[in-house]
């Protein structure tokens, strides 16, 4: 009986470790995150956001080349003091 039981004993832990064999897996993060519906929306949505800041700061670029040719304009002149030259740089 004793030998049985050993016997037994050693099929079950033998079982039992094999079973809890660890498993490894990969995953393509990327490829799965294309999957997601959700993930288009939001990109589109990037998207839109990313045109309406550069339109943003293209009108801004414009504005400052408008007013930097102004003020050009009158030191060329000399319509502008020297206080008032400082006063608008700073």
């Amino acid at each position: 009986m004793n030998k049985l039981n050993l016997l037994l004993t050693v099929c079950f832990l033998s079982v039992c470790t094999l079973m809890s064999a660890q498993k490894i897996g990969y995953l393509n993060s990327q490829e799965l995150l294309l999957e997601m519906p959700d993930i288009k929306a939001a990109n589109s949505d990037l998207e839109g956001y990313q045109k309406q800041l550069m339109s943003k700061g293209e009108g801004m670029v414009q504005t400052f080349d408008v007013n930097y040719k102004k003020y050009v304009d009158e030191v060329n002149a000399g319509t502008l003091s020297k206080i008032q030259m400082q006063q608008r740089e700073g």
